[in-house]
């Protein structure tokens, strides 16, 4: 345990962050400790999925959308898949590398983004 006590990201933010949940009241010394190497293994990891995608391109510097790339290549990053704009998906990513699952969340995403862009706009719009 003594080698995840040197954190390279701050407990307190990564504790504030355990404690936006309401559910969640108490929280052990040791659970920061263990998200914020897990946080540091999750950065590296797809730091070197996006500067492979930069080496492809032929660059040594990491863009923000070999980012994209890699979050929209792995899967396992579904998750973080309506964190990337639609536009910026489309123009670096090609849909055929995608998954069909990936492919569905594109486009409710698509759909979500589009219904915000309108939402009042037109009174009958639904």
């Amino acid at each position: 345990m003594e080698q995840f006590k040197q954190q390279k990201l701050p407990l307190a933010r990564i504790k504030k962050i355990m404690k936006s949940d309401e559910e969640v009241r108490m929280i052990s010394a040791e659970a920061p400790i263990l998200f914020a190497k897990a946080c540091e293994m999750f950065i590296a990891e797809i730091t070197i999925k996006g500067y492979y995608n930069a080496e492809k391109n032929e660059r040594k510097t990491l863009q923000r959308k070999d980012i994209a790339t890699a979050i929209a290549r792995t899967e396992t990053y579904d998750f973080l898949i309506d964190t990337i704009p639609r536009s910026e998906l489309l123009s670096h990513v090609p849909m055929e590398t995608l998954t069909p699952y990936q492919n569905s969340l594109i486009q409710k995403s698509m759909k979500y983004e589009y219904t915000q862009d309108y939402e009042g706009q037109y009174p009958d719009y639904q």
